[in-house]
């Protein structure tokens, strides 16, 4: 959080688990730190050795309305991004900010 915040200026509001899994510790943990836990429901499982290809067929081949993706810094999730914003665009979807 500290270097997020000397690099941005902003102070971090949320938080994803790694692999979504949350304890009371954590839960209090991020209670004092005043975050909010954030998931997902969509899981292209971009980390599993994925192409770009495959990535972007879950994504539309999925609902798109209603949801959070869970995407990695992986060099073909980079790829597959433009697209698979292309596509979201296409299909009417808002990209909104949380708050």
């Amino acid at each position: 959080n500290q270097i997020i915040e000397t690099v941005t200026g902003q102070t971090p509001m949320y938080f994803r688990p790694p692999y979504g899994s949350v304890n009371e510790t954590m839960k209090n943990i991020l209670k004092e730190w005043n975050m909010k836990t954030v998931l997902w429901n969509k899981d292209p499982e971009d980390w599993n050795n994925k192409t770009a290809e495959e990535i972007i067929k879950y994504i539309t081949d999925t609902q798109p309305y209603g949801g959070i993706y869970l995407l990695h810094e992986k060099a073909e999730t980079v790829a597959a991004l433009p697209m698979i914003i292309e596509f979201l665009l296409s299909q009417g979807v808002e990209f909104v900010t949380l708050e």
